[in-house]
Order: C-alpha cells, then structure tokens, then sequence
C-alpha cells in the first residue's frame, strides 16, 4: 500500500512549466512597485482601457488594408518605436539614479575672515598695540542644503589659503588653523587643528624666477603669491544630524592673504569610484541593464493582458486540464488513504474480537477442568 501511495505521489508531481508561477512572480513586482494601487487604479489601467479599443480598431484596420509583407514591416516599425520608447525611459531612470545616488564631487565655498578690535585703551600689551588686529581672524559659514554633506560618504575636508609672499609672511614661519564643526543644535562634532606656512624659497631662487617672471607681472598675468591647502579632516563621515555650521580661525594676528575657502571632497569608494572616474563606461552598462529590465517588464505586461495571444489559450487549457487531473488524483488519494483508515479501524476490531474469543476460551475452559476435579 506504501509503494502505491508513493508511486501516486510522484505522479502527482508537474512535468511542464506551470505560467501560474509567472503570474505570481509578476504579481509580486507590481505590488512592491506600486503597494497602494493607486498607478495601476488610476493611471494604467485607464490608459490601456482608453488605448486598448483604438489599437485593436487600427489593428483591424491595417491587416486588412496590407499584405504579408506590409503587415510585417507595420510590426517591425512598431516593436522599434516600443524599443526607441524604452531607450528614452532607460536614459532618464539612469539620470535619476545618477542624480540621487552620486553626490556633488566637490563643494567650495568662500570664508569672510572677520576681525574685532577687543583693545582700545593703553592697558593693552605691546603685541596687541604694534599689531593691526587685536583678536584672530574667524569666519562663520552656514552649509545649505545643496551644501550639506551625504550622509555614510567620505568626505576630505580642506582650507585653501592664497598668501602674497610679502616679507611679514616669510618672516611669519609657521601658524595655526582651527575649524570646527557643529549641527543644528550647536554642538560639536568635530574639531580639529592644523599647522602650515609659506614654502621656502632661497634668495636666489627668489630672483631666478622674478626675473624670468617679470614680463608677466609687468602685464599681470602673474601674481607673486602661493595657494596653500591644508588637509583639515582626511576621511570626514557625517551623520542623519548633519553639519550645519563650520568656524574657521586664523591664529595669527599679523597673516596676509588674498582669501580663504573651505572645500569639501567627496572620496568616492566602489560603485561610486566606478561612476565618477570611468563616466561613459558606466552610463552604458548602466543604460543597457535598465533597458533590459524594461524590456522584460514591457513582455510580462504584453503576456499578461494580451489574451487574444493563441499559445495563452493553449497553455490556459493545458493548465486547466492538469488542475482537473491534479484535482482527481487528488481524491483519488484522499479515498486511498480513506480506505487504508478504514482496513486499519477494521483489523483493529478483529483483533480485538479474536482477544476477546480466546479469553471466553480460556474461561470456559478453566471452568471445565475444576467441574471435572470435583
């Protein structure tokens, strides 16, 4: 009975591609895609409704007016409209993407050194008297929104100093920048502070390139000057509480400079790195995977209401026909298993009556014996 019920088991198992399966899977995409109904209730359903009686009255229309060939080069000129509507939408979807997933390469943006003079009277010290400021150069910067940080990207954070090489800054050697970094609520979430000053020059390198230099600054194309970055954080990640407000300080009363900046460099890692260094490569491969998946998704649209399609009525009757079947064998089981519950109830009933035969036996039996001694 065992083997019978394993072979009709192993029967029962599908020996063609069920398209429910497809159906399901597609069902499943469509509800991660659009969850509450509303494109499908409002937008595609009423277009394809809308479009659906137009198309098939062109349709009508057109193979009865062409022949063979005609009607062959009409699908043709349709499928490469359909392809030319995919290519576009596969563009687009790939500047989405472009313009949600890659952050701004680099921002830049000027900083206002401010002064303020704490000191007016003669009880000030001598540095404070003979220098022009009496409190370090600051500058307070507020990042907006198209200046805010990515969350979970590395960025390098640099101050770019422009110095004229006068002699108070060679005389001045090295001196000190700080910045720091606060959120909306203002408080701090980073700090940090770096040293730097004018690159060396020997007098006679000094009058090497002046005088080689000098048409050019006579006819200013050229500036005595030297642009300084300093590297204040390497790999900066900002948080959901994003950097709102960023202080900058000169210490040193007595710098010259042309201007400051405070630049913001994104370090592109993985798929990022990919995307930005290598542009067309990337926008190809990536234009080409979106252009197949809406390739695939414009087929399980077209199989999935295109019911007039002869080989869906033949894999429908197929699929209906093995249900049937799936569905008798299906009871047919059922009253297998029916039946071997039966035979098993039955056989434990006659057992229990042969038990009970044989103690009736076995009483009579003994009643006999003890009659027959006395």
């Amino acid at each position: 009975m065992n083997d019978k019920r394993n072979g009709s088991s192993q029967y029962l198992q599908p020996t063609m591609f069920d398209f429910r399966l497809l159906k399901v899977m597609f069902n499943i995409f469509i509800n991660i895609v659009d969850p509450l109904k509303i494109g499908r209730n409002f937008v595609f359903k009423p277009a394809v409704s809308a479009a659906k009686p137009i198309f098939e009255d062109f349709k009508s229309k057109a193979f009865k007016t062409f022949d063979g060939s005609q009607a062959v080069m009409l699908k043709l000129f349709a499928i490469s409209i359909v392809g030319f509507l995919l290519f576009c939408g596969s563009i687009l979807f790939y500047i989405l993407f472009y313009l949600l997933y890659m952050p701004t390469s680099i921002h830049v943006k000027p900083v206002h050194m401010q002064y303020s003079k704490l000191c007016e009277d003669k009880s000030c010290d001598l540095e404070s008297l003979t220098s022009p400021f009496h409190t370090f150069p600051m500058a307070h910067l507020q990042l907006n929104k198209n200046q805010l940080m990515m969350v979970g990207q590395p960025y390098h954070i640099n101050v770019r100093l422009e110095l004229p090489e006068t002699p108070r800054n060679r005389d001045l050697g090295i001196f000190m920048i700080c910045i720091d970094m606060k959120d909306k609520e203002n408080s701090l979430k980073s700090q940090a502070c770096r040293s730097t000053m004018l690159r060396y020059q020997s007098q006679w390198i000094q009058l090497i390139k002046n005088l080689f230099l000098i048409p050019l600054y006579v006819f200013n194309f050229g500036e005595e000057k030297q642009v300084i970055d300093i590297e204040m954080f390497s790999d900066y990640i900002d948080t959901t509480n994003s950097v709102t407000d960023v202080y900058i300080e000169i210490q040193s009363r007595v710098v010259e400079f042309y201007s400051v900046s405070l630049q913001l460099i994104a370090h592109f890692t993985g798929l990022r790195y990919l995307i930005y260094n290598f542009p067309l490569i990337s926008a190809l491969i990536g234009i080409v995977s979106i252009f197949i998946v809406l390739a695939v998704i414009t087929l399980l649209l077209w199989y999935h209401y295109d019911y007039e399609l002869d080989w869906v009525d033949e894999a429908r009757r197929k699929i209906t026909r093995n249900s049937k079947s799936f569905d008798s064998l299906r009871k047919e089981s059922s009253s297998i298993s029916a039946f071997d519950e039966n035979l098993s109830v039955i056989e434990y009933n006659d057992s229990d009556k042969i038990a009970d035969d044989d103690f009736m036996f076995d009483s009579d039996y003994e009643r006999k014996q003890t009659n027959f001694e006395e």
